[in-house]
């Protein structure tokens, strides 16, 4: 046989052996991109902000004591803004805040003396915090905080405000005069010490409380 008949004869015995390994690999590379595609769509992590992180409060009628008062936030224009909830506790007055269309960040929340939102007014006539004792204001205050200071709420990217604060020793009989009270969300933070309310900022949601409730 001759040299070229011998190269000859390797080649056709080779070409079925490549032909399979090309085929085998080929289905293998498209095994493995399907299951990388498949893979994907199961591991892919949910994004933090597609979590709806408000289902860990409870309601406020599962905790013992009951739902107490409700209220709704009216914004400058005068528009529904959320709710507001309040339960009297052995300690203090468990507030729950659902308000939407604030900027995002930390903003100051009070109890406020009189039981008026009026938008136009820039709820002006909602008076100051609740101070029946005449105590200053702020937390961080010798001789402070007054019964209607709470501590900041954060709202999120999308607006949204939703948390509860906890007014210490604050009582419903501490605001529940003949003119009521308000609860009021601010444009900025509460610094916990500035005279007379913390330096937080405009109001830019208020929720009424009649008086004599």
């Amino acid at each position: 046989m001759t040299h070229k008949t011998q190269l000859a004869v390797i080649m056709a015995l080779s070409l079925p052996l490549i032909a399979c390994q090309s085929y085998a690999g080929q289905s293998a590379d498209t095994s493995m991109d399907m299951g990388m595609q498949e893979g994907a769509s199961d591991t892919v992590p949910n994004s933090p902000h597609d979590e709806e992180r408000h289902d860990q409060i409870m309601a406020l009628d599962d905790l013992p004591g009951g739902a107490g008062l409700e209220g709704t936030f009216l914004n400058t224009d005068g528009e529904e803004a959320g709710t507001v909830m309040l339960q009297e506790t052995p300690n203090g007055l468990l507030v729950r805040v659902d308000v939407m269309g604030v900027e995002e960040g930390f903003h100051g929340v009070h109890l406020h003396e009189t039981g008026l939102c009026e938008p136009e007014e820039g709820f002006t006539t909602a008076g100051g915090h609740a101070a029946p004792n005449g105590n200053s204001h702020g937390f961080r205050v010798d001789g402070g905080p007054h019964a209607g200071d709470l501590p900041n709420g954060f709202a999120h990217r999308d607006g949204h405000l939703r948390t509860d604060l906890f007014g210490s020793g604050t009582m419903l009989a501490d605001l529940q005069d003949s003119d009521g009270f308000a609860v009021m969300v601010h444009s900025g933070a509460d610094d916990y010490e500035s005279q007379p309310s913390g330096d937080a900022g405009s109001r830019v949601a208020c929720a009424a409380f009649e008086g004599g409730m």
